[in-house]
C-alpha cells in the first residue's frame, strides 16, 4: 500500500507542477524520503532534458543505416527500434509511439497513458520509476 501511495506522490507532484515542484510540504516527511524525492526529481529532468536528443540520434542512426528506405518504412523502424535499444537511457516505448506518430513527445506519453479515471496504471508508474532507480527497487520506503 505504501508503494503505491509513493508512486502517486512522484507523479501528482511532476504533473501539478510541469516538472518542477516545492518542497514546502516536506517537514512532514521523513528525512529518508525527503532525501528519495530530490533523487527522483533529478533523475526525471534528466530523463525529460536528454529524451529529445536522444530520439533525434537514434532517427538519425536509423537513416545512417538504411540510407535507402525511406523514414517510417519497415526497414527504417526496425533500425530506429535497434538504435534506441543499443542506448543505455533509451526507452522504446515512448520513442516507438512517437516515431510512428501516436504522441509528440515524452509529455504527451505520459498523458496517453492515463486510464479513463485520470490515474495511471500501476504497472506504468513502474516502468517510469524503474527508469528513475538504478537498481530494480530502489524506490521501496
Amino acid at each position: 500500500m505504501l508503494e503505491i501511495y509513493w508512486k502517486h506522490l512522484i507523479f501528482a507532484f511532476y504533473f501539478v507542477t510541469k516538472y518542477t515542484f516545492s518542497l514546502s510540504f516536506c517537514w512532514l516527511l521523513s528525512k529518508h524520503i525527503q532525501e528519495r524525492i530530490l533523487q527522483l526529481r533529478e533523475a526525471f529532468r534528466v530523463i525529460i532534458e536528454s529524451y529529445r536528443d536522444l530520439y533525434d540520434f537514434c532517427k538519425a542512426q536509423a537513416t545512417k543505416l538504411t540510407p535507402q528506405e525511406p523514414i517510417g518504412s519497415r526497414e527504417h523502424r526496425k533500425a530506429f527500434a535497434i538504435a534506441v535499444q543499443s542506448q543505455k537511457a533509451g526507452w522504446i516505448a515512448p520513442m516507438m509511439m512517437q516515431y510512428q506518430g501516436r504522441c509528440t513527445g515524452l509529455q504527451d506519453f505520459f498523458e496517453s497513458k492515463r486510464q479513463i479515471d485520470g490515474s495511471w496504471s500501476n504497472s506504468f508508474l513502474d516502468s517510469i520509476l524503474h527508469r528513475l532507480s538504478p537498481c530494480k527497487n530502489n524506490y521501496v520506503i
